[in-house]
């Protein structure tokens, strides 16, 4: 599965600030099974540890107003391993959302080809 060539690897995102952004990721949840926003550290290291993966979240910045990727998130080894029970057929995503809310702004979505590129929320 390769990411599109012409994906986006910067997008500006209101409501979104270097200090507070958060993220959710499938399985990172809390005792009532509602996913939790979590810094990217969070989500590095629940992907790390449930996966036993390499999660490089050096290669996502968000900066006020604006996410962006360089370089690759996952190999295409760990790619196999995350989704080794998961739907093959479409990237492994997680989600930025607006600071202390629940409001998607953006996706982070990562291909087996090691790959990743950002999906908006916005109409374009």
């Amino acid at each position: 599965l390769a990411a599109p060539a012409n994906g986006l690897k910067t997008l500006n995102v209101a409501r979104v600030t270097a200090t507070g952004a958060k993220f959710l990721a499938a399985g990172l949840v809390n005792e009532s099974g509602a996913e939790v926003p979590s810094t990217l550290g969070e989500i590095k290291e629940y992907i790390k540890n449930k996966y036993e993966v390499s999660f490089n979240a050096e290669a996502i910045s968000v900066v006020d107003g604006q996410i962006s990727i360089t370089g690759s998130v996952l190999s295409p080894a760990d790619w196999a391993k995350v989704k080794a029970n998961g739907n093959k057929t479409i990237p492994y995503r997680i989600t930025l959302v607006e600071d202390g809310t629940k409001v998607k702004a953006a996706k982070i979505a990562m291909y087996q080809d090691g790959n990743a590129v950002i999906e908006s929320f916005q109409s374009e």
